[in-house]
Order: structure tokens, then sequence, then C-alpha cells
């Protein structure tokens, strides 16, 4: 049957259980029978991962495979088709256009040169994503400030992605291509895919998942999702930068959640 649904989802903290113990395995297994029950959905996941961190995460769990993974916070689309996963090309170039010729490791020196950063592992960085910690004794905002000053100074075509690690409460800086957040994955797989705005769910639970909650298709936002992502959506509903019936407040967390919301919105069947 052809996709006429796309759910779309985050990973950390919102496809994958919230335990990796027999309740989240069971949450897991569940996703899996809806959309086995749901032929014409696909699923994507849409994740700051790479593709491979992605993969060692949901190979943890019972979960389905998603025919899409985009990854590194949007900034590369994989596809899995005859069994092995390939990079989309024309999502590359498409990186490669808005990065303005700037690399992503031409950035890992702003570590070195401002305070209360630190550049993350290796494995977390990728072609057009520079991805640093902040210090939990720094200002957010103060340190997310001096990293904009400095790439301007620069005249770099990057934007700054600024999340939390809900596990840890990390803070986190992801600096992208100019214009690149996760919406513009989901928004390349729709027209992919031949997707209406109305059949699109993306699932998600914080700060890095607000343009994509805004991208004028259904959002289903999980029950873990921090308070001050819930106002900013508040605001976009009062401003009228997003319906209100596109919204859906799920009450339980995570894979549960995501299953709560998609059913709610039709993409996926009961089972």
């Amino acid at each position: 049957m052809s996709t006429t649904h796309l759910l779309a989802s985050d990973m950390d903290g919102t496809a994958l259980p919230s335990r990796d113990d027999a309740a989240g395995h069971r949450a897991a297994k569940a996703l899996a029978r809806a959309l086995h029950a749901s032929p014409s959905t696909t699923f994507a996941c849409v994740t700051g991962r790479s593709l491979a961190l992605a993969l060692e995460a949901l190979n943890r769990y019972p979960l389905p495979r998603p025919r899409y993974i985009a990854g590194d916070v949007g900034t590369t689309v994989h596809e899995y088709r005859e069994g092995a996963w390939s990079e989309n090309p024309d999502y590359a170039g498409q990186m490669q256009r808005a990065m303005g010729g700037v690399r992503a490791a031409d950035l890992a020196h702003l570590a070195d040169d401002l305070t209360g950063l630190s550049l993350q592992e290796p494995e977390k960085q990728a072609r057009w994503k520079c991805s640093f910690y902040v210090d939990a004794q720094c200002s957010h905002q103060k340190v997310c400030d001096e990293v904009r000053r400095v790439l301007r100074g620069k005249g770099a075509q990057v934007q700054l992605v600024y999340s939390r690690d809900l596990t840890d409460g990390t803070g986190l800086i992801d600096l992208l291509p100019s214009g690149v957040t996760k919406d513009t994955a989901v928004r390349f797989l729709r027209r992919r895919l031949g997707v209406a705005d109305e059949n699109l769910v993306y699932a998600g639970d914080s700060g890095n998942d607000l343009a994509a909650f805004l991208g004028g298709w259904c959002a289903v936002v999980v029950a873990n999702t921090p308070d001050d992502v819930r106002a900013a959506l508040d605001t976009a509903v009062r401003e009228n930068r997003i319906r209100p019936e596109r919204i859906y407040y799920a009450a339980r967390p995570c894979t549960e959640g995501v299953i709560e919301g998609a059913r709610h919105f039709g993409v996926l069947e009961a089972c």
C-alpha cells in the first residue's frame, strides 16, 4: 500500500522508551504492533543522533525499524532500502549549499576560545553539525549570546540551536547550517512522500523540536515535555502561528505518548 501518512518522531525522550526494562520493552512492542497494523503510515525518526548512534539506541529495544532516519538535528537524511541504509544525495546537496562553504569542523575551536563551552564527543559531530556542551556553572543564555557574537564576527552562515539533555539537564548547543532545523528534514520527507499536512504527525519533547512542532502539520507533545517548551507552544497558539487543533498534549510520556497522539490524529490504528 502506498504512503498516505507520515509519523515522524524525535528519539530521546519520545520514541525511545523512558526505561530499559520490561515496561519500556512493552511500550516499544506496542508501537511496533501499531505501525504493523497501519501499512499506509511511514515511520521516520528525527534526532540529534548520528545514524550510527540512532541505530545503536533503536537496537536496544524491540522498536520498529524506521524507513527514514533524519539525523544530526536535521542535517542528514538516510533511507533504509534493500537491506541497507543510504544517505539521500539530494538532501546532502541542500545542506552543503546552506552551509555557505563553512565546514562544521571549522567551528570546533570555539570550545577553546570561549568560557563555558566544551566540544562533544567525535561520534556526535557531523559534516554539517558541530555540537558542544554548556558548563552547568555558566548561564546558558550568556554562553549562547557569546557564541552568536563570535559567529557574526566571522560572517558564518550558521545558526545556533540550544536544548537540554533531559536525563541530566546538561545544556547542549548545536551549530547548524543557517535555516536548517529538524523541520527542514521533515519538510523534505513530506515532499518526497507526497503527504498532506493533516496526515503528517510530528512527536517530540524538547526545545530542538519547537520548529518541527510549528511546521503546520499535526504535533504530539509527549507528557515529559518541559514547561518552557509547553509555554512556547502556548505563545505560538496565541500568536496564531499554529492552529490549536493541530497540537495534542499526550497524557503519557515517551513511546506511549507517541502512540496515544498518533492514534488521536488517525495515523496509527488501534490494535
